[in-house]
């Protein structure tokens, strides 16, 4: 399928539970796979480096004119159940943005970070990284969300309890609830 676009992909594929391997050619979406590890390579440099004005810049601009080609990436991999994280471009680099967000406590990171992936998701660390925001910012409530979702991936109560994020939550009986430690 040399020239496969996201509408021509079979309908046996909603069907599947998982795939582990796949060898798919479409130009659209290897295009757009290397166009993400790309901005990811650059934009992580900025974060790991202590560079959070540039990298808040790199995404918001980034963000602003290809917005549309995270979604369809995000598209692409749920659309072809692709189930190991690692291989979710555009939930890996939205992980890193949500971290962005909780460093800055910066709403409209937040938001760029909601807009890359939508509501599909199965990376554990993408929910974690919610949670910290909004425990940062002092949204209880969908912090919880967040953390029970985090919990249902696969994050063990332990990686809450060591976040310095949730300090303030060690206590509270929602919270040990939610990552089911009491």
């Amino acid at each position: 399928m040399p020239k496969a676009k996201f509408r021509d992909l079979p309908d046996f594929l909603a069907n599947m539970e998982s795939l582990k391997k796949i060898k798919f050619e479409s130009e659209e979406y290897n295009q757009l796979t290397k166009w993400c590890e790309f901005e990811y390579s650059k934009y992580i440099k900025l974060l790991h480096g202590g560079k959070y004005p540039e990298a808040r810049d790199k995404i918001t601009n980034l963000f602003t004119t290809k917005g549309e080609d995270f979604l369809k990436l995000n598209q692409w991999e749920v659309k072809l159940k692709i189930s190991e994280s690692y291989y979710r471009k555009a939930e890996a680099f939205a992980t890193v943005v949500y971290a962005l967000a909780t460093i800055l406590k910066d709403e409209e990171i937040y938001s760029i970070a909601s807009q890359m992936t939508g509501d599909q998701y199965i990376h554990p660390v993408l929910p974690f990284n919610k949670a910290c925001y909004f425990a940062v910012t002092g949204q209880k409530e969908p912090m919880l969300q967040s953390i029970r979702k985090s919990v249902k991936l696969g994050t063990k109560a332990d990686e809450f309890t060591k976040e310095k994020d949730f300090a303030s939550y060690l206590k509270d009986p929602d919270f040990l609830e939610a990552i089911r430690k009491n």
